[in-house]
This record gives C-alpha cells, structure tokens and sequence, in this order.
C-alpha cells in the first residue's frame, strides 16, 4: 500500500505484487496491470478535496479467495435541500 498513485502504478508495473492499493486523490479507481491489482479505493466519506466537490463515497473489498476486487458504492453524493 502506498499513498501516491505515481509510486502505486510503478510498483504495479513491476509485477512484483498481486495488489498494490493507493489512495492520495480519492478517485476510485480499479485496474489490472499485467498480473498485478492495482486498487484506489475513492473517497469513502464522499468528498473529492482536488475537485472541491462531494462524490459517491466509495471503497473496494479484495476477496483473497478468489483473488478479485469488488468495488462497493455507498449511495449518490448528497445534492442541495429540495
């Protein structure tokens, strides 16, 4: 795990690893990279700081048995009353 993107996808690149996670901009994100997973699990409290905005929180479950990952939503992002 690593919380840059550009060091999670040069490690992913490499091919060292099953999954390699990084979270830094909170942008979901799931990939494969040759054998390698490479996992940005979002904004779980549904803001996105660089867009200065509120997005649908999100994470990702990696299921070890079946070496997948499942991304989970938790709903939209909130919007304005009425």
């Amino acid at each position: 795990m690593h919380h840059f993107d550009d060091v999670g996808r040069a490690l992913a690149a490499g091919g060292g690893y099953d999954v390699v996670c990084f979270g830094h901009n909170h942008r979901l994100e799931v990939e494969r990279v040759g054998r390698t997973w490479l996992i940005n699990p979002g904004a779980i409290l549904g803001y996105d700081p660089a867009a200065g905005a509120e997005v649908a929180p999100s994470f990702v479950v990696f299921d070890t048995a079946r070496g997948e990952p499942a991304v989970r939503r938790l709903g939209a992002p909130a919007g304005p009353p009425g």
